[in-house]
């Protein structure tokens, strides 16, 4: 769900002062955070329930029909 640039920034785990760069930067920024948030709705919409279910339920599906259990 995390896409580097698009709507987040990665930085090292044992870098504190990258990380309050990236949020210094991003707390100035209006038009990346509006973006960043339009990017992380429509990333996650991709895995509601409403649209998850249909493909599972195919899956299930295939596996029964075809036998297949591993």
């Amino acid at each position: 769900m995390v896409a580097e640039g698009r709507n987040a920034w990665l930085v090292p785990p044992d870098d504190p002062g990258a990380l309050a760069q990236a949020l210094a930067t991003l707390a100035g920024d209006a038009t990346t955070r509006d973006r960043w948030g339009e990017e992380s709705r429509r990333r996650a919409a991709e895995y509601d329930w409403s649209r998850l279910t249909p493909r599972y339920v195919a899956l299930l599906e295939e596996v029964a029909a075809n036998g297949r259990t591993g």
